[in-house]
């Protein structure tokens, strides 16, 4: 930002409302930017209207405030404070490097009068005179007229520039504002010269302006629009009373609907309460009931489906067993006499296969002997083929009791598969939960070697004489394991009942289960939109706070487009006052000063294109240059000067600016590029010949 709005805002921070605050804010922000700040103030109105009225902007002025009064450079100095120059020490600097770390720069010491220095292009004259003007001014013009930050604008290769400019007091020279005066660059006359001209874009009412070098703050004035253009009438904001009373309806028709929803919240309450035969005020007991009831629909569910799978168990008469165990006494002692009567009839049973054997004899013989002593038949004592017949025929009774035992054997095998088939249905009684207390691990060994023998009437007795021995030993538990069956098939005979009467409890259960879910979900929904509604309530109750706040806000924020309005009305003429008075401060007492130098450096023109005297003519916001020919003539010198003659004349002005205030040095940037050729001489006879400009020391 040019030193010259910094030095303004260093003066016009203090005492300040917050609305000529704001819009030195906006300047600030909008300062690298383009456009007219009049835009820039209303796009921040639009992005942070609500910052606007909690934004400190003393604050911000006070801190800003405080960094500008730690800027010495912004400090005036008066032209008595001013020196001459004694040497500069320069590196890394624009055109001056460095040959080593060791090298202290360029050193370069000044005489007390004149100092020209001439190079080709590129050759470090400007470098040189910028050197001059950061060291007196602590900035250099150059730079913001290229839209190029300092920094970048002076460093070379990256390295940190050194410089030191020493006064013939052997003292530092302290960077002040009021230095600029004392720098005469070509570009100033250059565009002084091309007033209004499209080729430099300088308009009409930059005159003095970019002749003193205040273009920056010239360019500042006209990114302002006129106050009377200005207005932020758009940005006002509308009364909210309307919108309240909107708002209060809204609140007005919620709150009738909030108690719809609490009066079915309620009454669904009550329902359910009814429901679990609870009161009305034992809604807490409401979860733990349903609890229950969920729990015992459940249970009996889970009893109906375990009754109708329950299974009977084979439940044995108990009766059944002893008329087992007698059948099979009965069965074995039977077999036992059949044996003994065997037993006694041993031999005879041996001696019918010799009968039998005669009686094959009889058939094949038939020599009329005895077979075994060959002795004739007429002459033994009994023929051994008729006692054969004999003895055969009165041993047919052995077969018939043979026949009794087979038969014995038979019902003994039968009643040893009974027995086999009721210790399985004992075994399978386990899965009815009914295990059987006895012992049958030999019982069941035994009848597994019947299962497996080829001949089972001979293992049929062993599982008899165990199942009689079993029986005898354990009569008593054998009692009470039928008892249980009996009972347990009792039981499950009467399941189906059981478990339909269930049916019917879970039934009507479920009924009220599912009336319950209907009024739970008709309290969820109440509940839900008496929520809402609260939220909505609460919604509408915190936006009619902030409508309230907001119509207080709103009348502040009016007031302060107001404000606005009225500063920017202010801010505009301080800034105009300031240019005019810098201008002001220049050109006083100058006039005859400057149209002797004028007519020095042009003492090679006719007469009566010599000028007698000038003036400066205020208009509103700038000043014109005026000249009075020989002839007394009053004309615009912008009107009749050449471009030479206005360099010339410029130059003139700057000159006599120099006088005025006794300036020590003066320093040109190649000031003798803007001059014609036939002034050059002129001014150098000029420079040694005027009481001013021979005694001081000049680059």
């Amino acid at each position: 930002m040019s030193q010259y709005i910094l030095s303004f805002a260093r003066q016009n921070l203090d005492g300040r409302t917050d609305a000529y605050l704001a819009l030195f804010w906006c300047m600030y922000q909008a300062n690298q930017s383009k456009g007219r700040y009049s835009d820039h103030i209303k796009a921040h109105i639009t992005a942070a209207a609500d910052q606007l009225l909690g934004r400190n902007y003393q604050r911000i002025a006070a801190r800003f405030k405080k960094v500008l009064d730690n800027r010495p450079e912004l400090d005036r100095i008066p032209p008595s404070g001013l020196g001459t120059l004694d040497y500069l020490r320069v590196k890394n600097f624009r055109g001056f490097g460095e040959f080593g770390p060791d090298d202290k720069g360029t050193f370069i010491r000044f005489s007390k009068l004149k100092n020209i220095f001439y190079a080709p292009n590129g050759g470090g004259k400007s470098s040189l005179c910028e050197a001059l003007e950061i060291c007196t001014t602590g900035d250099i013009k150059e730079a913001a007229r290229r839209k190029t930050k300092l920094r970048q604008y002076i460093e070379r290769k990256g390295n940190k520039s050194q410089l030191s400019l020493l006064g013939t007091d052997r003292l530092k020279v302290t960077p002040s504002i009021s230095w600029s005066s004392c720098f005469i660059d070509r570009n100033r006359l250059q565009e002084f010269s091309l007033l209004g001209s499209k080729d430099t874009g300088s308009g009409e009412s930059d005159v003095l302006a970019t002749l003193f070098g205040l273009e920056e703050l010239q360019e500042v004035i006209s990114r302002f629009v006129r106050p009377d253009s200005f207005t932020l009438k758009s940005f006002m904001r509308a009364d909210q009373a309307e919108a309240v009373a909107t708002l209060e309806s809204a609140q007005a028709a919620l709150g009738l609907m909030r108690l719809k929803h609490r009066t079915d919240l309620e009454a669904s309450i009550f329902e359910i309460c009814k429901l679990l035969g609870l009161r009305p005020d034992q809604e807490f007991e409401i979860r733990p009931k349903v609890v229950r009831l969920r729990k015992t629909i459940g249970m009996h569910i889970r009893g109906a489906e375990r009754l109708r799978a329950s299974k009977a168990p084979a439940a044995i008469p108990m009766r059944q067993v002893k008329r087992t165990c007698a059948i099979a006494k009965r069965l074995l002692h039977r077999r036992a006499d059949i044996e003994k009567a065997f037993l006694q009839r041993a031999s005879d049973v041996n001696y019918r296969a010799v009968f039998e054997a005669l009686e094959a004899i009889e058939q094949l013989h038939s020599e009329g002997t005895c077979p075994a002593c060959l002795t004739p038949l007429d002459k033994v004592v009994m023929n051994p083929f008729d006692r054969a017949r004999e003895q055969i025929t009165a041993l047919g009774a052995l077969d018939s009791l043979k026949k009794s035992r087979q038969r014995n054997d038979a019902r003994i095998a039968l009643w040893a598969s009974k027995i086999a088939t009721g210790i399985s249905a004992v075994k399978g009684n386990v899965s009815a939960d009914i295990p059987c207390p006895l012992k049958l691990d030999g019982l069941e060994f035994v009848l597994a070697e019947f299962h497996a023998a080829t001949d089972r009437s001979e293992v049929a007795p062993s599982v008899l004489n165990l199942y009689l021995s079993l029986c005898a030993e354990n009569l008593d538990e054998i009692e009470t394991y039928v008892r249980t069956c009996e009972r347990k098939r009792s039981e499950v005979d009467q399941a189906e009942g059981q478990a339909a009467r269930l049916d019917t409890l879970v039934l009507r259960l479920q009924g009220v289960d599912e009336s319950l879910k209907r009024q739970f979900d008709a309290k969820t929904r109440a509940e839900l939109e008496f929520r809402a509604a609260n939220t909505n309530m609460v919604e509408l109750v915190g936006r009619k706070t902030t409508l309230l706040n907001n119509a207080v806000d709103n009348s502040h924020f009016n007031q302060l487009l107001k404000d606005l309005e009225t500063e920017y009305r202010t801010l505009y003429q301080d800034l105009l006052d300031y240019k005019l008075e810098l201008e002001k401060a220049r050109i006083t007492g100058i006039e005859a000063k400057a149209a002797e130098y004028y007519r020095a450096i042009n003492n090679h023109d006719d007469d009566h294109e010599q000028v007698a005297a000038l003036s400066f003519e205020k208009l509103a916001e700038s000043y014109r240059i005026k000249i009075t020919n020989m002839d007394g003539s009053l004309l615009d010198a912008f009107a009749v000067l050449s471009e030479g003659h206005l360099r010339a004349l410029g130059l003139s002005i700057l000159l006599a600016m120099a006088e005025k205030n006794n300036f020590p040095l003066i320093v040109f940037d190649d000031v003798v590029n803007a001059i014609d050729t036939d002034h050059r001489s002129n001014i150098i006879d000029l420079f040694f010949s005027d009481a001013y400009l021979r005694r001081i020391q000049m680059v």
